[in-house]
């Protein structure tokens, strides 16, 4: 307390003495009542003061207490909440042994809180209870008084010790005003239905532990989801939706596609016109992206001028023309910068890959949209390349007008974008899916289908639902018109907060709950009408084509219908039996209106789909089983607040976690400033990583060509024997670690050469058989000099064995087959390759045919017969250009220096020294 101001230090000393003063008034008032509801009380204030939790900064809290001092201010009074006030911040002390001075100005500023509320509530109910409109008005005005208090006995001593005002502290930010309001608020309720029925007070435990989960969540993660500066999903993201989508994907046998997309030559932009010209390029190709893809698709920047989009549900060859669109769409846009008197431009390259064979992950379809989008780059840049199934090249001809389906021509003459949007409303206009079928709902399916038969099959449902409301015959008792206009009213509040689920094809909401109590409370005119409030709903929502409206109503009439005769059935009346078996019905009933509302919409999804109804039922739906379960639960809690404590008893238990949707998201809105720069400092570290990498790798490349400078015929021998053997390990599907490795081994292979002399290692003639004895130390002592560096641990499979012989005729240990390592094998091809495509002294190079034959005939005793065959099929394809032959330099004459690699003949088998 030393170092704060004075008047900080007279505003705790007068809050303190103010608190102690009102403290000793309020206690001496206090009449012997309920003393073991008083206790309780107190314990349970002060366990919530012990368990608060962290608010959005390590000093800030929620206090889950509030919910227990409006239940005491409204059943016992102020006196009596002044002393749970006082036991609660005694406990808390000695728990956590705060500074005096702190938790001493704490008790004080709820204390003068507590009279303050205390005296509004007091005034304004002028005696009349909780449950008139005086009442009423009153929990209002106390829960408003307490919560602007509170935060303004907190915000002034901010404002006093720290020098914060009240906008720089957020005290009056609308979140934890809120938060606070709404726990406050659910202690008033509480007591109120303590008030009717105190065994009912127990369900308000339900919504009292998902605010305290809830609240916790941001603190613990406080991560955010999105690319701050495009708006489009982070890396991560993409990532795990990747991998989920994936998961899904191999587990129903569904395509899927991948695109990697880079901007082309964004430096030039950023050296021409400034890096904030490059944001206002990347932020505009963002747009474009977003524009064009389908609403489910996942659209993120991957990193810098780098973007990826996941395309579930979709053939790569399907994804071509959608990918050329927006090639297109980036090519035909414009750019104004304010370092340009004209907009700029800018294109993009793009690659494609997808799901083409079980078992793939999610790193190896990367790699090959990253292949393809390479090969967009070496062809040119600005155009869009699918990596096929069968490992080659597809380009999309920017010449040959794009169409999509049903659209028209994209030409030149029209804006690509806008061509697709145009689509899409179209679309929107003909497609006659179902939308919103309930809790779960089918939304837009992007297929073509029959429309006669889904239009037939929606007629049908509503029929059905038509016939069952005209014969279902039971009597009409008295309306209670404020239960159906409460119940229309949640339903109207959770259905609009659904949350959209997989590909935004359906959705899911909490509305599954009132829907059964209202229907278990009400009877048919409550189907009725809660299933109408719920359809308009979501026709309103998502702007959905009458036809849906349609079967959304009628699939939860006929759902709400089934459950109320099933009611019939038993011949039992819902009010009249025991609490257990109330319980049962209700969960029978989400029984019953689970297997019927999703029976319907999985069929209308196979009438647009065509995909069989197991895969449907199980991809979408079975595992929805436990959550009606877990609304059959809420709705029940529904029921019995509904007839303990009427309408106030729905309103304590929903209200606050309507609240707490809306606070969650501003909660993790607020954290965004904060993760954003953890991610600057992560992208700091991560340059400054692949700085370090990079010096690595060109460390490792400068030691290999001093291996190879001792001799000038084998200048660049290293390298050349990296390049064989980098594309080797890529054929044959190595993982992007093993080809590192590899290539690594590859540079590193002859270090041991060190330690052979120059008279043997330079030698014009044969070797003899105690030279050639020396040479072959070459890979074990460079095996022992790797061995000294830890991270080069992993190469020393590959050195030590590369001049292994696939039938054990090699050297030093004589392996054969697979007991050599694969990186070895490879190694010892790649080595031979250019051993046999180099001019020597003592051995002309052979021609590439003569290669490859060559290979050929080794396979099975030098080489590994697999690894010939991939490379001969690497050649095949990128044709002999990939040897690099020096045959056709022979008549340069001596002073040409060769750029490859020394080898000789020893034995009958090509062998480097």
């Amino acid at each position: 307390m030393g170092n704060l101001s004075v008047k900080a230090k007279a505003f705790i000393l007068f809050t303190i003495g103010a608190g102690l003063a009102l403290s000793f008034w309020n206690l001496w008032q206090i009449q012997a009542g309920n003393l073991w509801l008083l206790a309780a009380l107190s314990f349970l204030a002060a366990v919530t003061h012990i368990l608060k939790v962290e608010g959005p900064t390590g000093t800030s809290s929620y206090q889950i207490s509030f919910m227990v001092y409006g239940f005491t201010l409204v059943l016992m009074g102020t006196e009596e909440l002044i002393f749970v006030i006082l036991a609660a911040h005694i406990i808390e002390w000695l728990w956590h042994r705060y500074p005096w001075f702190i938790q001493s100005f704490n008790y004080g500023s709820f204390v003068i809180t507590a009279t303050v509320t205390g005296l509004a509530y007091e005034r304004v109910s002028n005696g009349f209870g909780p449950l008139t409109f005086n009442g009423v008005v009153a929990i209002l005005a106390a829960m408003a008084v307490f919560t602007l208090t509170n935060h303004l006995m907190i915000g002034l001593v901010i404002w006093l010790a720290r020098g914060e005002n009240f906008a720089e502290s957020d005290v009056f930010d609308t979140l934890p005003l809120m938060i606070d309001f709404s726990l406050f608020g659910l202690g008033i309720g509480a007591s109120v239905i303590w008030l009717t029925n105190p065994y009912a007070v127990v369900l308000v435990i339900i919504p009292l532990y998902l605010i305290y989960s809830t609240l916790k969540v941001p603190a613990l993660m406080r991560q955010a989801e999105t690319d701050s500066k495009t708006g489009l999903f982070n890396s991560k993201f993409f990532m795990q939706a990747l991998d989920m989508e994936l998961a899904r994907a191999e587990r129903f046998e569904r395509p899927l596609t991948v695109v990697m997309g880079d901007l082309d030559l964004l430096r030039n932009i950023n050296n021409s016109y400034g890096h904030l010209a490059g944001d206002k390029v990347i932020i505009g190709v963002s747009q474009i992206m977003k524009n064009i893809v389908r609403d489910y698709d996942i659209v993120s920047r991957f990193g810098g001028e780098e973007f990826a989009i996941l395309m579930p549900e979709t053939e790569p060859e399907q994804a071509l023309m959608r990918v050329e669109a927006i090639r297109v769409a980036v090519e035909a846009a414009r750019f104004e910068v304010p370092t340009s008197a004209t907009p700029i431009k800018a294109t993009i390259s793009l690659g494609i890959s997808g799901r083409y064979k079980t078992g793939q992950t999610a790193n190896e379809i990367i790699h090959s949209a990253d292949q393809a989008l390479y090969h967009c780059k070496s062809r040119g840049r600005n155009r869009v390349v699918l990596f096929t199934r069968s490992a080659s090249f597809k380009s999309a001809n920017p010449t040959v007008p794009l169409k999509m389906e049903g659209s028209t021509e994209i030409d030149g003459k029209r804006p690509a974008q806008q061509a697709v949007l145009d689509q899409k409303d179209q679309n929107k206009k003909n497609r006659p899916d179902i939308d919103k079928l309930g809790k779960t709902r089918f939304k837009k399916e992007t297929r073509r289908v029959n429309i006669d038969w889904i239009q037939w099959y929606i007629t049908a449902i509503s029929l059905v639902a038509l016939y069952m409301l005209l014969n279902f015959t039971q009597p009409l008792p008295v309306i209670d018109w404020i239960g159906l206009g409460v119940f229309s009213l949640v339903v109207l509040l959770s259905e609009g907060l659904s949350i959209d689920l997989y590909d935004r094809n359906t959705s899911i909401s909490t509305s599954a709950a009132p829907m059964i109590a209202g229907t278990l409370l009400f009877g048919p005119l409550g189907v009725l009408v809660f299933s109408l409030v719920q359809a308009l709903t979501a026709f309103i929502k998502y702007k959905s084509p009458t036809n849906r409206f349609f079967f959304n109503a009628s699939n939860q009439i006929i759902g709400g219908l089934l459950c109320i005769a099933f009611i019939n059935f038993t011949g039992l009346v819902l009010p009249e039996i025991s609490v257990p078996l109330q319980l049962l019905f209700t969960l029978v009933s989400a029984v019953i209106i689970y297997i019927s509302t999703t029976s319907l919409v999985t069929f209308a999804i196979f009438l647009t789909s065509r995909d069989r109804l197991k895969m449907i039922w199980d991809e979408r739906f079975r595992w929805l089983g436990p959550y009606y379960i877990g609304m059959g639960i809420v709705a029940y809690a529904l029921i019995f607040t509904y007839h303990s404590a009427g309408f106030l008893g729905v309103f304590v238990l929903l209200v606050p976690l309507f609240i707490l949707r809306l606070s969650q998201k501003q909660y993790i809105d607020r954290t965004k400033d904060v993760v954003t720069q953890l991610k600057e400092n992560n992208k700091d570290l991560q340059q400054q990583a692949d700085e370090i990498s990079r010096l690595n790798d060109e460390l490792m490349l400068v030691l290999s060509q001093v291996i190879d400078i001792r001799d000038p015929y084998v200048l660049g021998h290293s390298q050349r024997v990296a390049h064989y053997a980098n594309k080797i390990a890529k054929r044959i599907g190595l993982s992007e670690e093993a080809i590192d490795n590899v290539v690594k081994a590859a540079l590193l292979h002859d270090i041991g050469k060190l330690g052979v002399p120059d008279a043997i290692l330079l030698k014009e003639g044969s070797l003899n058989e105690q030279e050639y004895a020396i040479v072959k130390q070459h890979s074990g002592l460079g095996a022992q000099i790797i061995r000294s560096c830890h991270s080069l641990k992993a190469l020393i499979p590959a050195v030590y064995h590369h001049h292994e012989s696939y039938n054990g005729k090699g050297y030093p240990d004589g392996l054969s087959g697979d007991e050599i390592p694969l990186e070895a094998r490879i190694l010892g091809l790649a080595d031979a390759i250019e051993a046999m495509a180099t001019d020597r002294p003592y051995h002309r190079a052979l021609e590439s045919e003569e290669i490859l034959a060559e290979i050929q005939r080794r396979a099975g005793s030098q080489f590994d017969p697999v690894l010939v065959n991939s490379f001969i099929s690497i050649v095949r394809e990128e044709g002999l250009s990939v040897i690099i032959n020096s045959a056709n330099k022979r008549e340069a004459g001596k002073a040409l220096i060769p750029t490859i690699w020394e080898s000789v003949t020893k034995g009958g088998a090509y062998t480097s020294i």
